[in-house]
């Protein structure tokens, strides 16, 4: 293999994996485009309500899935995206622990009952 052919493979994998990558984030609820720039706490809020949104809907009240879609609207907009409040962000992320605390103990009844 000759010097050439090595760069043009070493580009087709770093390409196959870079869009791996993008579907995997896209999967996740998070922009590939704006995923370098963005804070660590905004771009888990935006991985939380995409996955309470798309799992748990019936878990929602109206407002909370209201809100929810409201944070991930903003939060694909460039120009909203900065005014992204802390508060907005840890709404965002309680909504999730409640509903990640409801899961929890829907599955331990279920084991209490599947071992009796």
């Amino acid at each position: 293999m000759n010097k050439r052919d090595f760069e043009y493979a070493q580009a087709r994998i770093a390409q196959r994996d870079t869009n791996l990558t993008n579907r995997w984030l896209k999967a996740e609820g998070i922009s590939p485009n704006c995923f370098a720039n963005t804070d660590v706490k905004l771009l888990k809020a935006q991985q939380t309500a995409h996955h309470c949104l798309a799992h748990h809907g019936a878990l929602l009240t109206s407002a909370e899935r209201d809100a929810l879609t409201q944070f991930i609207k903003a939060s694909h907009n460039r120009k909203a995206r900065p005014c992204l409040s802390d508060k907005r962000i840890y709404q965002v992320l309680n909504i999730g622990n409640r509903i990640n605390r409801q899961l929890f103990k829907q599955h331990r009844q279920l084991q209490a009952q599947e071992s009796t």
